[in-house]
This record gives structure tokens, C-alpha cells and sequence, in this order.
């Protein structure tokens, strides 16, 4: 257990002045601190009474934070925090008291805080659960699709992904014969097509769904550490639990962001799919998935017919000659 010391923080110049033994422009030095009594956080400056040197003057810098502290004598006077750092040695019983107060608050705080976010446990863990749950599916799904896909295709989803558009680029070209009957090009026959949108790419970025179970599992067990205390943890322990289970809602952000992601692939059009591969059969295995993900499964002839009926309206529509896979 680590040294008890209380914590009281004044909020208000006056509950400073209110504390029996305050007096003004009270010296402290040294010689004459006897141990704090708390700590003020002030919206308003109030400047510090330590003394410079034996005999000397008043440091007088305005601080928002510092602490209250009585001196031998039993009176009352306040230093601000950097000054007591700076005008007091390491091993000064002041700067002592201020590392052990300055834990004891962030450990007071540290464990209300725990306490607050203890009340909604029940609710944040079946939360929890069933986004694990849903993660699964959707992770069950991608899979699928990756298999279904085939790696030339899926290492272009995941290029979409990196690059956060999910736009399906093609070049078109323009020929043109030169006098000789020979094809000549200049920098206006060649340009950029976009062919269409896959919406929700994100899911095939590596690891996204093991990232996010693993995340789900440390927000779970933080909240189960959390009521297991009896009050023995070091403020350090206490801490790491805090962020843990205050990480809640990030997490809870990233798996709902993911299976978002998901649905929205699901329900995206399809058809650019063929136009991320360069090798003719992977193109027509994807124009049949393509086709049977929009409701019109088929055969491969049809599929093959189907991807060609769209290269030519691609073609008139941006009066091009050609078009070849960006890829």
C-alpha cells in the first residue's frame, strides 16, 4: 500500500484564505516548512510566497497551480508549483512532500475514475461481446471474398485501400496512324478512366479484424481487473487499468467503423472488379462473380459477354480505342 496522504484541492482564492493560520505574503523557506496541506488550481493567478534567499524578498511570480503549505510556526502560506521545484533541492522535505502528494492526487483521481466508469460496466461488456460476435461474421465474410477473388484481385482491393478512394482506374488510348500507316501517339491519346467505386475496401487491410478482437479482449479484461481491486495497486497499475477501460469508446469506434466497412463492400456495385486484374481468366471469373453479386449469375460465356458489352460503352463513351489495366 502506498503512503497515505490527503488530498484536498482548493478551487477558490478565498477557501485559501478561509484556512485557519492564512496569512498574507507569508514567507517560505526551507527552514520554516513543515508539510502541505494541499494543492490550488485557480482560474486566477495568486503569486508565491517563497523566499528567495535567508532574508530576502518574495518570489511574487503569479501562479494557477501550486499548493498550500504550513510552516513551524502553524501559519499558512502558498508556493506555485514550478517555483517549488525550482527553489527547493531534490532532497528537500518539501520536494518530497510534492512527489508524494502529486501521486496521491493522481491516484484519488485515478480511482474515481475507475469508479465512474465501473457503473456502466455491465452495459460496455455486452457491448463488447456483441461487436466480438459481429466482427467474426463480417471476418468470416472477407475471408470468403478473398478466396472468391483470388490474390491478384485482393492485393489490388487492399492497394485501394492504402490509397483510401476505392476508385477502379483504367487507361484509355487513343491510335493514331502516322502518314506511314504506323501508330503514333502523343501525350493527349493516353489518360486516366475511372471505371467505378468499391466502397468499404478498408476491410482488406491486413489484420484489421485480429487488431480489433484483441482490443475488445483488453477493454474486457481492464473492466473485470478493475473490479477485482482491493485498493493495494500501485498508481501506476491503476492507471494502465483507467486507459484500458477508457479506451472503450475508441474501440467500440474502430469495430463499428470495420463492420461498416463491410457492409458497405457487401453492398457496392461490383463491376469494376475484372478492370483490377491484367490475366484474361481472372477477369472473366471475376465479371461472373460480379454478375452474380448484382443477381444475374450466369454462365462464363455470359459473363465473358457481359464484361465485353461494358469495355465497348466504356470505349464510345470516352471515344478511346483501347483500354489496358492500370496494374
Amino acid at each position: 500500500m502506498e503512503e497515505l496522504v490527503v488530498v484536498r484541492t482548493y478551487l477558490t482564492e478565498q477557501e485559501i484564505r478561509d484556512e485557519p493560520g492564512f496569512k498574507e505574503d507569508n514567507p517560505v523557506s526551507k527552514d520554516n516548512y513543515l508539510h502541505l496541506i494541499g494543492d490550488y488550481r485557480l482560474p486566477e493567478q495568486i503569486r508565491c510566497c517563497i523566499q528567495k534567499r535567508a532574508g530576502g524578498g518574495l518570489c511574487k511570480q503569479g501562479h494557477n497551480y501550486g499548493f498550500v503549505v504550513r510552516l513551524k510556526d502553524e501559519s499558512v502560506s502558498i508556493i506555485g508549483n514550478q517555483c517549488g521545484k525550482n527553489h527547493f533541492d531534490a532532497e528537500s522535505k518539501l520536494a518530497r512532500d510534492m512527489a508524494l502528494y502529486t501521486n496521491a492526487k493522481r491516484r484519488k483521481e485515478t480511482l474515481e475514475r475507475i469508479a465512474e466508469l465501473l457503473k456502466g460496466k455491465d452495459e460496455s461488456l455486452v457491448r463488447l461481446r456483441e461487436l466480438g460476435t459481429a466482427l467474426l461474421v463480417a471476418q468470416s465474410r472477407v475471408d470468403a471474398y478473398r478466396q472468391q477473388f483470388g490474390d491478384a484481385c485482393t492485393n489490388q482491393l487492399l492497394r485501394l485501400a492504402q490509397g483510401g478512394t476505392g476508385a477502379v482506374v483504367v487507361m484509355g488510348e487513343r491510335v493514331r496512324l502516322d502518314e506511314h500507316g504506323n501508330r503514333s501517339y502523343d501525350s493527349s491519346d493516353r489518360f486516366s478512366i475511372t471505371v467505378g467505386v468499391l466502397r468499404g475496401t478498408a476491410v482488406f487491410r491486413p489484420n484489421q479484424f485480429r487488431s480489433a478482437q484483441a482490443d475488445i479482449r483488453k477493454v474486457a479484461g481492464a473492466f473485470d481487473k478493475a473490479q477485482q481491486m482491493d485498493g493495494n495497486e500501485r498508481t501506476s497499475e491503476l492507471a494502465s487499468v483507467a486507459a484500458d477501460i477508457g479506451d472503450f469508446v475508441r474501440v467500440v469506434d474502430v469495430c463499428e467503423d470495420l463492420l461498416t466497412a463491410e457492409q458497405d463492400f457487401a453492398s457496392t456495385d461490383w463491376s469494376p472488379l475484372p478492370f483490377l486484374v491484367r490475366d484474361l481468366s481472372d477477369q472473366y471469373k471475376l465479371a461472373r462473380v460480379a454478375c452474380a453479386h448484382a443477381g444475374h449469375p450466369g454462365s462464363k460465356d455470359a459473363a465473358k459477354y457481359w464484361l465485353q458489352t461494358l469495355e465497348r460503352a466504356l470505349k464510345s463513351q470516352y471515344g478511346v480505342d483501347r483500354l489496358s489495366r492500370a496494374y
